[in-house]
């Protein structure tokens, strides 16, 4: 029963108008109601396509009429673009639901950055008045060279590096200055000249240093040239040239400094120094430092965060 009501109401148009055509026709309502049921089983029973759209395309019916007469097995020829449109959808949405997260994190990407081997170990330092003052350990260069360069003085830790800068600051504004023992003890300290070119990185004893007391308690100063002088000599005069570092031999084979006269003290610490600090007339600029190597890094923390800061109690607030 239920089938037949079903059945009714989707062909209730055609009903219509088969009743309509056998009302004008005929009187005996017994003999239209028989031809309406004889009609309405073909309808039921038939699974003939083409017998339905002939009734479709005459009476000009609409298409979703159509396609619930149509036996399960038989789909239109439009299907196929239909599925292929409610796929595009799926994926539109899809993406939009990605884009629009409002929780969003960049754990894979912090995976990739801890993990990954970066070959470019360049940073950029810009060049100010708190950076001439404070020492470089690491590998460096500016624009107009071509090689990477930097210079070690032998066993000086960080902390006698920042005294001799303090040292230094002091003696400028001083008439008289000495340095004693803890300043800079008696001692052989040869200068290493580091190269880095092309990815190859090469070490070489660029001076040699004596430090000695006389028996009168005057400390002196003797600089002479490294064994390995005559192979950088063109890059050690280049840097001088360029004023990137300040020659300690004065354009000699040696030299000397008395360090218990403040002249001498303070021209000995400045050309010292300038070894491993940035010069001020480079200030405004840029220098590209070389942070690859972990010896040299661990310097550089160790001036920063044990020499310079170890003490610093400032700014304690209740706030």
């Amino acid at each position: 029963m239920k089938n037949l009501v079903k059945l009714l109401a989707k062909n209730i148009k055609k009903i219509i108008l088969f009743g309509s055509i056998l009302s004008i026709g005929g009187k005996n309502k017994l003999e239209t109601l028989i031809f309406l049921c004889v009609i309405l089983s073909i309808l039921k029973l038939s699974s003939s396509y083409k017998f339905v759209d002939i009734f479709d395309k005459f009476f000009k019916n609409d298409k979703k009429d159509e396609l619930d007469l149509l036996q399960p097995n038989e789909q239109p020829e439009t299907s196929t673009n239909v599925n292929k449109i409610k796929n595009n959808i799926k994926q539109i949405c899809k993406k939009n639901v990605i884009s629009t997260n409002p929780y969003y994190n960049d754990k894979h990407l912090l995976d990739k950055q801890y993990n990954d081997e970066i070959k470019n170990h360049d940073f950029v330092l810009n060049i100010n008045q708190s950076t001439c003052a404070m020492p470089i350990f690491n590998l460096r260069t500016f624009k107009d060279i071509n090689f990477h360069f930097n210079f070690l003085l032998h066993n000086f830790d960080t902390k006698k590096i920042n005294n001799l800068i303090m040292c230094k600051d002091i003696h400028k504004w001083m008439t008289t200055s000495s340095l004693s023992d803890e300043d800079l003890s008696d001692e052989l300290a040869p200068l290493y000249y580091i190269k880095k070119q092309d990815d190859i990185t090469e070490v070489f004893e660029y001076l040699k240093i004596f430090i000695h007391s006389n028996n009168d308690g005057t400390k002196n100063a003797f600089v002479q040239k490294g064994i390995d002088y005559l192979v950088i000599d063109k890059d050690i005069n280049e840097l001088i040239e360029k004023n990137l570092i300040k020659d300690l031999l004065l354009e000699k084979h040696y030299n000397s400094y008395n360090l218990s006269v403040h002249d001498d003290v303070y021209d000995f610490l400045d050309r010292f120094l300038s070894l491993v600090l940035i010069p001020e007339q480079l200030i405004g600029e840029q220098i590209h430092l070389d942070i690859a190597n972990y010896y040299e890094n661990k310097k550089t923390y160790e001036y920063n965060f044990n020499t310079i800061n170890s003490d610093i109690n400032m700014f304690n607030t209740c706030i």
